[in-house]
């Protein structure tokens, strides 16, 4: 096995991959998805232009650094390699893409087990409407891990108003102890 597929969860809950050699090489890194089928398209698009040598550019950064990037059909850069120390490195990443990127296989990195401590250490919200500022109705409660960034945040006798990654929460301090540490 030349190379692989590797699906993450980052932090924040987005799905990410990396396509790495069997050394653990990122050759490709890909952006933030939102949810795991959007993962599997990305890497389903890179399986099936792989193989195609018109998809690859040979760039040089401003400080020297040899990397490639990847394009689509439409010819727009899809992804960005790593950078490497010279052009040589960067021509061996390529290849390796170029021959094993199209059968290489998909693992899912396994999350790190999470200690009692850790598990507690979560926010549950509930997501507001945005013109009301009340819950929105059938909207289930979602746990927001502890270290996630928070944004715009207000206290209100016992509510805990922010927003988190674009949508606005609603969270009840007496029920939330680790809130406000959370937020330290």
């Amino acid at each position: 096995m030349a190379a692989k597929f590797v699906v993450k969860i980052a932090s924040d809950g987005r799905f990410f991959f990396n396509l790495v050699t069997e050394e653990g090489r990122k050759l490709l890194g890909s952006d933030y998805y939102a949810t795991k089928p959007n993962v599997f398209e990305g890497i389903t698009s890179i399986r099936m232009n792989a193989t195609d040598a018109s998809r690859y550019r040979k760039r040089v950064s401003t400080d020297g650094k040899a990397y490639f990037t990847f394009r689509a059909p439409n010819q727009e850069t899809v992804f960005e390699s790593d950078m490497y120390d010279n052009e040589d490195l960067r021509d061996q990443a390529m290849s390796k893409m170029l021959h094993s990127g199209a059968d290489a296989p998909i693992i899912e990195a396994t999350a790190p087990k999470k200690s009692k401590a850790e598990v507690t250490k979560t926010l549950e919200a509930r997501k507001l409407n945005k013109r009301t500022m009340r819950v929105m109705p059938g909207d289930a409660a979602v746990t927001i891990r502890f270290g996630a960034v928070l944004h715009s945040l207000k206290e209100d006798d016992r509510r805990l108003m922010f927003e988190y990654l674009g949508d606005i929460y609603e969270a009840d301090l007496i029920r939330a102890k680790g809130a406000l540490r959370m937020i330290e």
